[in-house]
């Protein structure tokens, strides 16, 4: 069971809307009870807030317009920075590291 202090920690790096995207007291709970530390559990709710904000589009109507995409180029920029951190905490740990994404580009004949 994650101690509330954990929990506190993984919240305190989120949005405070962080639960319009899922991320509550419970979810924070649950991705510290799998296993995850509380840097890896912060990095794992900024992708699952990524995850959902990434299907957010700008709105233009009647002379106003609000840039819902930010959200989603946020969120991607913490989810960045967040890696970093927890790839840090798993070089200190002398942990495997797992390479991120792989490009490859297929040409049609």
């Amino acid at each position: 069971m994650a101690s509330d202090d954990d929990k506190a920690s993984v919240l305190l790096q989120l949005p405070a809307n962080a639960s319009d995207f899922g991320i509550d007291d419970a979810m924070a709970g649950t991705f510290l009870d799998s296993g995850l530390s509380v840097t890896h559990s912060i990095l794992a709710s900024w992708r699952a807030i990524a995850g959902k904000a990434s299907t957010m589009t700008d709105i233009n109507e009647s002379g106003s317009s609000r840039n819902m995409s930010i959200i989603a180029a946020n969120a991607r920029a913490q989810m960045a920075y967040w890696q970093q951190m927890a790839d840090r905490e798993d070089n200190a740990a002398g942990t495997e590291q797992i390479v991120h994404g792989i490009s490859t580009t297929i040409t049609r004949v």
